[in-house]
């Protein structure tokens, strides 16, 4: 059987007859601790033979029994075991305690984030920026998206930005409505040659009404039907290639009319 001294846990082989039914009382070899031992202090030894105290040292007193130690291996598993056991709780409540505290520490900076920063790893686990892929497939999806949307306003910005035409014209798309900026005035329509009553004469002006340097696109004249059909189309190319701010140029030009053609509609093409 196995004793333990109650003060320093030094482990003991004794036998079993030498404790009485009420008791006896014994003196630690180590630390001379004396302690009253009764059968429900002794603990059945679980190793082996060899390894166990002789029992020839032990020695019969008047009040006490002094045994010699057990191993060292022994003492030192059964002292750890009863160790453990003795400060397992207060180190769970230390633990608890220190997780409390820590806890509500963490829950106070979080409070006082600000709410970018407090939603931000919401946000980043949501859109899946965890994932080196998933932020190239979503950034390709977002610079497409960009990408559409100025082509799409390319007439807008370039009204607000005139200067982004040049970035436009350097990739080959048209960001200007053709004749932009410019208008018909005092158009005069008339049939002035008897030899060719269909033969129609057409004169006015046209009006840059913007504050920068316009080309002059090429007019173009479309004559329609009572339906709004076109039935002929006259192009024509003026001699100047540009027009100033504010400023009018005039123009002429002669168009076969044909007998369909009940509306004539001045615009500008390529």
């Amino acid at each position: 059987m196995k004793i333990f001294c109650p003060k320093c846990h030094t482990c003991y082989s004794i036998e079993v007859g030498l404790i009485p039914a009420d008791g006896k009382k014994l003196r630690c070899a180590r630390c001379g601790e004396v302690w009253l031992c009764t059968h429900k202090d002794m603990k059945v030894s679980e190793s082996s033979p060899e390894d166990e105290a002789p029992q020839n040292v032990i020695a019969n007193t008047e009040d006490q029994i002094i045994a010699t130690p057990a191993p060292e291996s022994e003492q030192q598993t059964d002292q750890s075991s009863e160790n453990s056991d003795n400060v397992s709780d207060s180190e769970m409540t230390v633990i608890f305690s220190r997780l409390k505290d820590e806890s509500t520490k963490l829950d106070s900076e979080i409070n006082q984030l600000p709410t970018v920063k407090k939603f931000y790893p919401k946000i980043k686990k949501l859109l899946g920026w965890n994932n080196y892929w998933t932020i190239c497939v979503e950034c390709s999806i977002l610079l497409l998206i960009i990408c559409l949307s100025l082509f799409a306003a390319r007439y807008e910005i370039v009204r607000r930005f005139p200067q982004a035409e040049t970035v436009y014209s350097l990739l080959g798309i048209p960001s200007r409505v053709i004749g932009e900026g410019l208008e018909f005035q005092n158009i005069v329509r008339s049939y002035n040659n008897p030899e060719k009553p269909q033969l129609l004469s057409i004169n006015g002006f046209i009006h840059n009404n913007t504050s920068e340097k316009l080309p002059i696109p090429t007019i173009l004249v479309n004559m329609l039907d009572d339906d709004a059909v076109s039935k002929h189309q006259v192009t024509k190319q003026l001699d100047v290639e540009s027009i100033n701010p504010q400023a009018k140029i005039p123009f002429t030009m002669e168009v076969d009319v044909p007998v369909q053609a009940k509306f004539i509609l001045l615009t500008f093409t390529k």
